[in-house]
């Protein structure tokens, strides 16, 4: 007998109530309510055992008991007396059960007598979903996975369903599921790309090794020989697949393969039925190139003519020479063509004339006659300075003199000292004229009068030496050094000439006369007025004119129609004006004589005069007076 819990008396000896059913009642429906998806399991196969739990919990004196659960009945015992069942099982102990939703743990959850009873088999008690169920198949916890696969349990055995899409099953091994994605691609036809297009298991089947899953269309497919997209072409040529190698099979039409080589296919074309001409090319397709060239006479450039015949007419040097056909090139050897005139007598160049452009009047390599050098055939030493008349021209080396000119050659050795220039006191050849000490006191610079009086060491200040004369001393001033104190020896005043040597107004001597802006007035030149470029233009008040300049001054006027009013320069003619009525003053409100009033003379007085309008002689009779006109 299976103990499945308790039950409350309703006996007031026992200290209970009906407050303590009630609870208990409340509890029990909350708990049923709790089960949600199991209830109806709970109440359809135990409807009787759970009716008559509740009856006993109705009529019973609400006191505590174990009960016990046997099939078909339940037998509830008072607290106070725990009995066993009439009929005990052999193998059952007294226990505790509360009920809770049944799972698949190897327990009674729902204490209905059956453990597991959703998944125990039917003749056991239960519904038998351990058949059926991929999360508990066969027994509890044994959930049923595949990779990338549909998972079922059929008959308590896991068995791998359909592979998900994409995905494929190629080696019929349930423990790694459907192992192998794949797209379906070109249409499911397979292509030759190194991909399953058709999604079988095997890429590019129809091609791969036969031991591969493949039809072994690698070895005969010309388009795809050895591996994908190698196609069997050759220039010119057909080709075939043999064994999984391209092979050249046939030429086209005029083609011919000469070389054997695969890599450039039939390379030879037919495009003469010889080869004579020298192209380089196998024309005939014969493996030779050129074999049948004709060697014949040739020349190229100028000096000779062709005679039309094979033949050639040359100038001078120049020959024919023969063909010979040299790497698909034409070439002509051995021949003698023009070359740069020389002076040897020939014709050279092949222009019909010997030795022209060289001169043996004047050519120093070729000075009288071909070949003679002056340079090669100077006199002892000598040097060559030129060719005259057909004749050489020879100086000394430096050096070298010569003293005695009925002799070629400069014989005389000597290295000038002093400048070149002799001293008369050194006992050396100074000058390497074959003289020592020789000096003419009457005209040398430096032996001027007497030996060593130097005229230049004796210069006065800033003057340079230019001649001795009967044994006196020239001299002129130095360059930039003028002498304007002729009492005083030397030049004193240093100038540099500027300006062209124009004089300017600039406070400098331009010319360097010794005199500063000579020929400027400053005291009446309108452009240098009282100073240098002083222009009395640049610098004459408004309205006014400059006309001359006085003492340094410049003299202005007023411009037409300006009047200078208050006899001030520094607002010029500042009162602008136009003579009306001939100058003359007029009542008209108007200043006509431009004197800077209106209606006043230009002497000043009033251009109103006395007046008397009446009878001829009552003026200044009696009360008779005149007046003055009014404007």
């Amino acid at each position: 007998m299976t103990t499945g819990g308790g039950s409350c008396s309703s006996n007031p000896g026992a200290g209970s109530s009906g407050l303590g059913f009630l609870g208990l009642l409340m509890v029990t429906g909350a708990f049923l309510l709790s089960r949600g998806r199991r209830l109806s399991r709970l109440l359809h196969p135990r409807a009787p055992v759970l009716g008559a739990l509740v009856a006993v919990f109705l009529l019973s004196s609400c006191q505590w008991a174990e009960y016990s659960l046997e099939s078909p009945g339940i037998k509830v015992v008072p607290d106070a007396e725990v009995i066993p069942d009439a009929e005990p099982d052999a193998d059952a102990d007294v226990v505790t059960c509360i009920p809770a939703e049944e799972t698949c743990d190897g327990e009674d959850n729902d204490c209905n007598g059956v453990v597991d009873d959703y998944w125990t088999p039917t003749d056991s008690g239960g519904l038998g979903h351990f058949s059926d169920d991929p999360f508990n198949c066969g027994h509890c916890g044994n959930i049923c996975a595949y990779i990338h696969a549909q998972a079922v349990c059929e008959d308590g055995q896991c068995v791998m369903g359909d592979c998900h899409p994409n995905w494929y099953d190629f080696d019929d091994r349930d423990e790694n599921g459907c192992e192998t994605s794949c797209l379906i691609s070109s249409g499911g036809q397979e292509i030759c790309d190194g991909t399953d297009n058709d999604c079988n298991g095997v890429a590019d089947d129809p091609w791969v090794p036969i031991a591969e899953g493949g039809q072994d269309g690698f070895m005969t497919d010309a388009n795809n020989c050895g591996e994908c997209g190698r196609i069997c072409a050759f220039p010119n040529g057909q080709g075939s697949c043999v064994g999984g190698l391209c092979t050249l099979s046939g030429c086209n039409e005029n083609y011919v393969d000469t070389d054997g080589l695969p890599s450039n296919g039939c390379e030879c074309i037919v495009s003469a039925p010889d080869d004579s001409t020298c192209d380089g090319v196998d024309n005939d397709c014969s493996g030779e190139m050129d074999e049948d060239y004709a060697v014949r006479q040739c020349y190229t450039g100028m000096g000779c003519t062709d005679n039309g015949d094979g033949t050639y007419a040359c100038q001078g040097q120049c020959t024919p020479g023969q063909t010979l056909c040299t790497g698909g090139r034409e070439q002509c050897q051995n021949q003698v063509g023009p070359v740069v005139e020389i002076c040897d007598g020939l014709d050279n160049d092949c222009d019909g004339t010997a030795d022209e452009g060289f001169n043996l009047q004047i050519d120093v390599n070729h000075c009288g006659v071909c070949n003679h050098s002056c340079a090669a055939n100077a006199p002892p030493n000598m040097r060559s300075i030129g060719c005259a008349s057909g004749t050489c021209s020879y100086v000394c080396r430096t050096g070298f003199y010569d003293l005695d000119p009925g002799v070629p050659g400069c014989e005389y050795a000597c290295v000038p000292t002093n400048g070149g220039i002799e001293r008369c006191d050194d006992a050396v050849d100074n000058d390497c004229d074959g003289e020592i000490d020789e000096y003419n006191a009457l005209t040398d610079l430096n032996n001027c009068g007497s030996c060593g009086y130097s005229c230049q060491a004796n210069a006065p200040s800033n003057m340079d030496a230019v001649s001795c004369t009967a044994g006196s001393c020239n001299y002129v001033c130095a360059p930039s050094y003028y002498d304007y104190d002729p009492v005083t020896p030397g030049c004193e005043t240093f100038c540099q000439v500027s300006n062209g040597g124009i004089e300017a107004c600039d406070a400098l001597d331009n010319d360097c006369n010794g005199v500063i802006d000579e020929t400027f007035d400053k005291a009446t030149d309108l452009l240098n007025c009282g100073a240098c470029n002083y222009r009395c233009a640049d610098n004459q008040p408004q309205f006014m004119e400059a006309v001359s300049c006085v003492a340094g001054n410049c003299q202005f006027q007023c411009l037409p129609g300006h009047y200078n009013y208050d006899g001030l320069l520094s607002n010029g003619c500042e009162y602008a004006c136009t003579v009306t009525n001939g100058g003359v003053e007029i009542c008209d409100n108007i200043d006509n004589d431009c004197n800077g009033t209106i209606d006043v003379n230009t002497d000043g007085t009033s251009i109103f005069q006395g007046c008397y309008t009446g009878p001829v002689g009552t003026e200044d009779v009696g009360l008779c007076h005149g007046g003055t006109q009014q404007c």
